[in-house]
């Protein structure tokens, strides 16, 4: 180690000591670069390519202030393992991106980014997050997606300011309650996991608008889960065999894809969802599909291939549809109505060569 990174080293030290004495947490520009170097030095198979003795706002990744100050460090595929304990006292750092690195922990002192608005931890090897992180109380986003994760913190609900949580791709059996907590929440993504089951305070996500669910172990929702103003839901790719009856709930849903699970009727209510644009159930159980859909006038695509259909309803001729996929059923007669507004050609309007027009 050179004397100057000794030097700057010593001195974070000595001020960081002095600091906690005084109960200042404030840091100097020094000490900053004496943070950043330390934490470059805790990895030492990095690919930062930062020069120690030249300019700090040189350094790729890092985003300097007016003043000078760190602001926020973008530290991508870089080879990072270690996550030094002194990036805490960045005290006006207010994005952290670390995705795509081999980071097995956070610190407990990742709780002390007061002003931290982005936490992204993407594609590293992270079992678990600290309790701290409740109090990070300007967090807008938190991205965690392919990790290890098992759970997560009860005090994930203390996150008041959070928009958008990524917990895709880990290995969660269930969430705590507490995440019904996020009342600011407006995207949740938690396809890829073993949940079973949603929290009954799911309820209270009042701000929630898209929901991704796919890949999971599901096989139910929650009645409440119709409440929310969710205006995407993916919950393709689970075991769920019935939709809430409550369905007709949803005003301001959009794009609903239950693709791949074990449904096998959609309830009349559907109809109600004068917001639909999007119905997707490829790969389940239907044996019939309800009249009341052709009342949804902003519908324009429907995809019901590989299910047990018989039959159709003719009021699918009432909407005004980009496509419509019926194949992979059991139809032989189509009605005439359905036949006459719209021409099947094994492409954007697809039925099995079998099924017939009145």
């Amino acid at each position: 180690m050179n004397l100057r990174i000794l030097f700057h080293l010593c001195l974070f030290v000595l001020l960081t000591s002095c600091s906690t004495i005084n109960g200042n947490s404030n840091i100097d520009l020094d000490d900053e670069r004496a943070i950043l170097i330390k934490f470059f030095n805790d990895n030492p198979d990095n690919t930062l390519g930062w020069d120690l003795d030249g300019e700090i706002a040189d350094w790729s990744g890092v985003s300097l202030d007016d003043e000078g100050r760190v602001v926020g460090l973008f530290l991508r595929n870089e080879h990072i393992s270690t996550v030094s304990s002194e990036l805490g006292h960045l005290d006006f750092l207010f994005s952290l991106t670390l995705d795509q690195n081999e980071i097995e922990e956070l610190p407990e002192s990742i709780g002390d980014l007061i002003r931290l608005e982005l936490l992204s931890v993407n594609r590293n090897e992270l079992d678990e997050l600290p309790n701290t992180i409740g109090e990070l109380q300007n967090l807008n986003e938190l991205y965690v997606n392919n990790n290890n994760l098992e759970n997560i913190p009860t005090r994930i609900g203390e996150l008041s300011s959070l928009t958008r949580l990524d917990l895709s791709d880990n290995q969660m059996e269930n969430l705590p309650e507490e995440i019904g907590n996020l009342s600011s929440l407006i995207q949740l993504s938690l396809h890829n996991n073993s949940l079973t089951s949603l929290p009954d305070e799911f309820a209270n996500l009042i701000q929630l608008e898209r929901l991704e669910l796919r890949d999971n172990m599901l096989t139910s929702l929650p009645f409440s889960i119709t409440q929310l103003p969710i205006i995407n839901l993916d919950i393709s790719d689970n075991k769920l065999t019935n939709l809430p009856t409550s369905i007709g709930d949803f005003t301001n849903l959009k794009f609903l894809n239950i693709n791949r699970n074990q449904v096998s009727q959609i309830p009349e209510a559907i109809g109600d969802i004068q917001s639909l644009e999007l119905l997707h159930a490829i790969s389940n159980q239907l044996t019939s599909i309800p009249s009341t859909i052709g009342g949804i006038s902003t519908l324009n695509s429907i995809h019901l291939h590989d299910n047990q259909l018989t039959s159709i309803p003719k009021e699918i001729a009432n909407l005004d549809l980009d496509n419509l996929l019926i194949h992979q059923n059991n139809i032989s007669v189509i009605p005439k109505e359905v036949c006459e507004a719209f021409t099947f050609n094994n492409n954007t309007f697809r039925k099995d060569d079998m099924a017939e027009c009145e």
